[in-house]
This record gives structure tokens, sequence and C-alpha cells, in this order.
């Protein structure tokens, strides 16, 4: 996806690296066309409707943000603002929350990373990340997985020792992207 640079995003927005808000600024009449109507009437309705306002919406838990009729994601463009790039891999929110979009909570990862950091599986029997339990065997199987490759951590008959397990292997593998739980 090509995303718009910085200075566009800074003439469109205002974001607030501390709060992580987006909101439209006034715009001049120079980014506006004649269609039906004058560059100035179609200036004063959008200005009246949008200027300092929020932007964007929240769909899937992610904030969103329309700019020149596409749809991006506001944590990449708050990177974007913030650092002058696109950032070169995923963005990872390191408390979870895909809609908090402050830069502290934004780090850039690779995809494993930031696999590295999620929960369990809602629908997972265990509760537990990494873990499974298998009917055949009657017992808990662990593993972790990092860039496509899946490591096998062992059977064990009690479900804390396959976390526990999990736990180890998933800090050694991703560091401080690690989430356990």
């Amino acid at each position: 996806m090509i995303y718009p640079d910085a200075k566009t995003l800074r003439q469109l927005l205002d974001y607030n690296p501390d709060t992580g808000a987006f909101i439209w600024r006034a715009r001049p009449e120079s980014m506006f066309s004649s269609s039906r109507q004058t560059a100035a009437h179609n200036c004063n309705i959008w200005n009246a409707r949008f200027a300092g306002k929020s932007a964007g919406c929240v769909n899937q838990g992610y904030h969103k943000i329309r700019v020149n009729d596409v749809l991006y994601l506001a944590h990449i463009l708050a990177w974007i603002m913030v650092y002058d790039a696109v950032p070169s891999g995923d963005l990872d929110h390191v408390n979870m929350d895909p809609s908090d979009n402050r830069i502290q909570n934004l780090r850039e990862a690779t995809r494993s990373q930031n696999m590295g950091n999620t929960r369990a599986h809602k629908d997972s029997f265990t509760g537990r990340k990494g873990v499974y339990f298998d009917k055949k065997g009657a017992c808990f199987v662990a593993r972790v997985c990092k860039d496509g490759v899946c490591k096998y951590l062992g059977r064990f008959a009690q479900l804390d020792d396959a976390a526990s397990a999990y736990t180890s292997a998933a800090q050694d593998a991703f560091g401080e992207f690690a989430r356990v739980l």
C-alpha cells in the first residue's frame, strides 16, 4: 500500500502523540475543486462539517482514517507523522489495544514478533497460549511458533507444566514481544 507522506498528513490532520487522537484540520480553498459548486462553497461545507472534529472511525478494534478516498490504519499514519517514514514491517501495539495509538504504545516489529504479542485464542480449550490438550494421548502439548516454524516443547500431564514450558520458550523466541497469557 502506498501511504501519504508526513507533510500531506500534517496538512490534513493534527495528531496528539500523548493521547493518540487525530483531529481534522481546517482546509484551505486551494484543496477543493469546483464541480457543481464553487471551490469556496465546497471548502466552507467541508470545514463546517469536519474541521476540529475527531477523524476516522473504529472498525474491528482498529482506528481507521480515510485520506484521499483510501482507508488507512491510524497507527500507521501516527508513525508516519512522528517519524516521517512508513514502518519497515508491522507495527505492534505494546498493550494489545488496537485502538490505542499513542506513539509510546507503538513499536516496529516483524510479523512473527507481532504474533508473539497476542493472547491465547478465545476458543482455546486450555485458555493458555501455546498449549493444547491432546485427547488421544490425554495430555497437554506445548509448542511455540516463530517465523512459520513450530517447535515442539513436549507432552505434559499438568497444564501448568505445559504453560511453563511455553512461557520459557516464548521469552527466548520473542524477547520483549513475548506475551504468555
